[in-house]
C-alpha cells in the first residue's frame, strides 16, 4: 500500500492468519439442515473448526461451502452458518483446508462496504485439480494449469453510507472513511494494526 493517503485504494485485500493450518479430507459421518458430523478422526475440542470452511467435494451435496459457527468434539457435530440445499450423507466427501484464507474488503457502487472471503488453487479449467489443495492466490500455476479463485463465502454487506473509503501505510495501516447520509456527513480516521481487521 502507498506510504501515504495521496491515491491511496479504497479496497483491501488481506491474507487470514487468525486460524491454525489444518487440512482434513474424509467422509462424514453423516448430516441434518444445518450442520454436519465430522469423521470420529476429528478433533476433540469444543469450536476447534470455528470460522473455518466445510466443502463437500464429493458425493451428496457436491460442491457445497458452508463456515462452521460452532463445533462440539465430543460428538464432532459441526453447526454450519447456512442450512444445506443438499444435505450431505455418509457417501460425501467434505474438505477443511485453512491454507490461505483471503479477505478483501471493498466499496461498491451503492455506497456500502463488501467483505468476501475466497482462496485459490490450480486448475485446467476453472474446476480445482484433484487432490484439491489451496494455495497462496499470488502462486504461479503449473505448466498448463491456470490459477483459479474459490469463492468461500460470497460478498456481503458489512458497513453503509461511504462514500468514500481509502487505505495506506503498512504498520500500522490507515484507514480513511467518509460518511454521508440525509444531506449529513462525517468523516473519520483511525490506525489500526492486522490482527484487528
Amino acid at each position: 500500500m502507498p506510504p501515504q493517503k495521496d491515491g491511496s485504494p479504497s479496497e483491501i485485500k488481506f491474507y487470514d492468519g487468525h486460524l491454525p493450518f489444518v487440512k482434513e479430507q474424509t467422509n462424514a459421518q453423516g448430516a441434518g439442515s444445518g450442520y454436519i458430523i465430522l469423521s470420529p478422526s476429528s478433533s476433540g475440542a469444543d469450536n476447534y473448526y470455528k470460522d473455518f470452511f466445510v466443502e463437500i467435494i464429493s458425493g451428496a451435496g457436491q460442491g457445497q461451502i458452508r463456515r462452521v459457527y460452532s463445533y462440539t468434539g465430543i460428538d464432532k457435530k459441526a453447526q454450519v452458518d447456512t442450512a444445506w440445499e443438499v444435505i450431505p450423507d455418509q457417501s460425501s466427501v467434505y474438505k477443511i483446508d485453512t491454507y490461505f484464507y483471503y479477505i478483501y474488503y471493498y466499496k461498491d457502487f451503492n455506497l456500502n462496504i463488501q467483505r468476501k472471503v475466497y482462496t485459490c488453487c490450480f486448475s485446467l479449467n476453472q474446476d480445482c485439480v484433484q487432490p484439491e489443495t489451496f494455495v497462496a492466490c499470488d502462486s504461479t500455476p503449473p505448466q498448463g494449469q491456470i490459477l483459479s479463485e474459490v469463492v468461500l463465502e460470497p460478498s456481503k454487506i458489512v458497513g453503509e453510507f461511504v462514500d468514500t473509503i481509502e487505505f495506506w501505510g503498512s504498520n500500522p495501516v490507515n484507514i480513511f472513511l467518509e460518511l454521508k447520509k440525509d444531506g449529513k456527513k462525517i468523516d473519520l480516521e483511525s490506525k489500526i494494526y492486522g490482527r484487528n481487521f
